[in-house]
């Protein structure tokens, strides 16, 4: 016989239908909304917002339908609406932040009946058996959580205003320079207000411009795991490359050119102004066009000014189906260009903003992660929170 599932002392196995109810969203589609502040929550979020409430916050809603299992809380008074449930305690048997807890960790998308649109029946969650510990057990655990959920939050809030920072350096820079370095500016024709002392250069005359290329797929001795071989999925990532999805052997660096290290990668076909460093040498596909700087080019100030250009290039590629930026056009695009010692303290500047977007990114990864490891742990009672009776 099976062992039975460990239960703390004082916690019982129940049905989720025991111990909460899931009732259906209002019907208010756009037309019907009026003029308000109050939130509108649809399957994956707010959706806009209406002069009256139809719950007073705080509350749980559930994606019935569209983003199904997706669960939203909501501090405030709220309408949910019909492609959602409400998820209610039932008689006072759970606490509702514990709810939310509880069915954020679930996967209920797998419950998903329907063919065509996605649908949760709520009688598949209410099947669900689930440790249910005592009521301030679950509001202590609740707590712990949402300790966690806070410290993500604020840390989601730091790489914000820093991404927003670094985006307002990266204009000043590139239109005034260092401050305090220039009087005098001038309007340069393709690129705007630069210093007065700096050139405009096109990039291939600052770098040579090689376009990748994709070795035959029929020719499997091309494809390998010795060499990186990047497409413009690997550069959204990082600013640094060094890995990609696949890799190409020793025959296939014949077909497609290795790339030196700092080489500057900008895909140009498809997907128009990823950009990318790349970290070691490695190749890149036929969507990306590389930048191998000159000796008067700092590859990380280039980085810096083919991103702030990325909308630009986007302006410029063909306007067909799959839009190409070909290697003419790519290498005739203008940019301002300062002097080698100022190419260095602007991309410092930039470099350091950004590798304290990276730093914080990771610490956010980090606490996703504990978040789900705590979360399994609390909500199984394997690990056990202080609390009051």
């Amino acid at each position: 016989m099976a062992d039975k599932p460990y239960l703390p002392d004082g916690w019982r196995m129940a049905r989720l239908g025991d111990v909460l109810k899931l009732e259906y969203g209002v019907s208010l589609p756009e037309p019907k909304r009026r003029p308000g502040r109050i939130p509108v929550i649809g399957s994956a979020g707010a959706v806009g917002f209406h002069d009256h409430p139809a719950v007073e916050g705080p509350g749980v809603v559930v994606g019935r339908k569209g983003s199904i299992g997706s669960v939203t809380w909501i501090e405030e008074a709220f309408v949910p609406i019909d492609t959602t449930y409400l998820a209610v305690p039932i008689d006072e048997q759970a606490d509702l932040l514990w709810i939310y807890h509880l069915l954020a960790c679930e996967d209920l998308s797998k419950l998903n009946r329907a063919t065509g649109v996605p649908g949760l029946n709520r009688d598949d969650v209410y099947a669900l058996k689930r440790p249910i510990p005592p009521l301030p057990e679950q509001r202590a655990i609740a707590a712990v959580l949402d300790s966690i959920d806070e410290a993500i939050e604020g840390t989601e809030a730091v790489i914000a205003a820093a991404e927003r920072l670094r985006d307002a350096l990266l204009h000043e820079l590139l239109t005034r320079g260092i401050p305090g370095r220039h009087s005098e500016w001038r309007d340069a024709p393709g690129v705007g207000t630069i210093p007065a002392d700096w050139e405009v250069a096109r990039l291939g005359d600052v770098a040579e411009v090689v376009t990748g290329s994709t070795p035959p797929r029929e020719v499997r001795d091309y494809y390998g795991e010795q060499t990186p071989w990047v497409k413009p999925s690997d550069l959204a990532a990082s600013r640094l490359v060094s890995t990609s999805e696949e890799y190409l052997s020793e025959p296939g660096v014949a077909v497609s050119r290795l790339l030196p290290q700092n080489a500057v990668l900008v895909s140009c076909i498809g997907t128009i102004g990823e950009v990318a460093i790349a970290k070691l040498p490695l190749c890149s596909n036929q969507q990306i066009n590389a930048l191998i700087p000159s000796d008067a080019t700092l590859p990380s100030f280039l980085y810096w000014v083919c991103l702030a250009r990325s909308s630009y290039l986007q302006t410029i590629a063909s306007k067909t189906a799959v839009p190409i930026l070909n290697k003419s056009a790519f290498s005739s695009v203008s940019i301002p260009f300062p002097s080698f010692a100022e190419q260095q303290a602007i991309a410092a500047v930039l470099d350091g903003v950004d590798e304290a977007i990276e730093q914080a990114r990771a610490e956010r990864d980090a606490l996703q992660w504990s978040k789900a490891s705590v979360s399994d742990a609390l909500l199984t009672g394997r690990v056990r929170v202080a609390h009051k009776s």
